[in-house]
């Protein structure tokens, strides 16, 4: 309640009685709304708000101004182009404040998979007994979001619909974004169940809408040299290859259906929502428990996996130009993500005075 009095006092409330009165803002008023939520903001930081607070009070102000007036920022002139760099300059002055990022590391892929090995029969299909078809499928999704997000560096908020939604799920990732490539090149045919036929070597997928590159691009997943496809493997290409076949979906449906989905395609019930958050988690947090030795999830938020996937980077010496294209950075936060386990440390200060072998 504070903050949004400071905000009022900044006459912050001016931008709310537009809507209410329908007036339209002047210039020099519009130019101003963007004044005040950057001096809104820097006043909660220096008030001692964590990082991830100021970013929301900010979002929250613009959400009720949207609200009250019932029309978008741009249609009365106001362009808030500076705020992403206040945020960047908040996160990076202030990272101590920010929500732990407990990253999700390669070795607990390890651990999912020796758990599940041996009940799933060298198949990663999360039969269970009671054999539950749904839960099935929820748990078979949730490895693949997790698979695809280390590896592509992705946020979870991109990939699955969380509270409040991102921009990314404004248009979340289809089944039709998915391009299978042969060793030519080509693309892959599907069949009459809307199955994948052929051998990929890479999968290519659209890139979703990010903080850093409007529109998005292409993202591809090489498939591991050798692959073949009745071995396992925790590479996310050929991961999808081999859900797209258990799980198809007939292409004239692929536009629609979401990559993701809540359930299973069916003809008789052909709309699917995506994945939510909740559901993510609880599918998570199953497979966390069906692992050997048992994964603690207590602490893994919605950038746990493209945290992960950056500390993976690093440990396999990428540069940090690669990490920067590969996590579409267009400056150095990404350092804020390399945070590694004390147990790392100690062994690299260890390190640090033994003589090269």
């Amino acid at each position: 309640m504070r903050a949004w009095i400071v905000y009022c006092r900044l006459g912050g409330i001016d931008i709310i009685l537009w809507g209410l009165h329908g007036e339209y803002p002047t210039a020099e008023e519009a130019r101003l709304a963007e004044w005040r939520l950057l001096v809104f903001g820097t006043w909660l930081f220096k008030a001692g708000y964590a990082s991830g607070t100021v970013v929301n009070y900010i979002g929250a102000v613009k959400k009720w101004h949207q609200q009250a007036t019932g029309l978008p920022e741009a249609a009365l002139g106001i362009v808030f182009y500076r705020l992403p760099t206040l945020f960047r300059v908040i996160k990076k002055l202030n990272p101590a404040k920010q929500r732990d990022k407990t990253p999700w590391e390669f070795g607990d892929f390890e651990s999912v998979q020796e758990g599940w090995r041996s009940e799933c029969r060298q198949r990663m299909s999360f039969q269970l007994q009671p054999r539950s078809p749904a839960r099935e499928y929820r748990l078979a999704v949730a490895w693949e979001v997790m698979k695809t997000a280390f590896q592509l560096l992705l946020r979870l908020a991109e990939v699955v619909t969380t509270v409040p939604p991102s921009v990314a799920m404004r248009d979340p990732l289809k089944w039709i974004d998915v391009i299978f490539e042969d060793a030519q090149g080509n693309p892959l045919e599907y069949d009459e169940k809307g199955r994948p036929v052929g051998c990929p070597v890479k999968a290519r997928l659209r890139e979703p809408p990010s903080k850093t590159r409007g529109g998005g691009g292409v993202m591809v997943l090489p498939f591991p040299n050798g692959w073949q496809s009745d071995r396992f493997t925790l590479a996310a290409g050929p991961g999808l290859f081999r859900f797209q076949r258990e799980y198809p979906v007939p292409r004239e449906h692929a536009r629609s259906i979401p990559l993701f989905g809540m359930s299973q395609f069916a003809v008789s019930r052909p709309f699917v929502v995506p994945l939510s958050q909740q559901a993510f988690v609880t599918s998570m947090r199953a497979l966390c428990r069906g692992a050997e030795p048992t994964v603690r999830y207590a602490k893994f938020g919605l950038h746990a996996w493209r945290v992960g996937g950056t500390n993976r980077l690093i440990d396999i010496g990428a540069t940090a130009p690669q990490v920067c294209a590969a996590g579409r950075w267009m400056g150095d936060c990404w350092v804020l993500y390399a945070r590694r386990q004390r147990k790392v440390m100690e062994e690299l200060t260890t390190r640090m005075t033994e003589r090269a072998k």
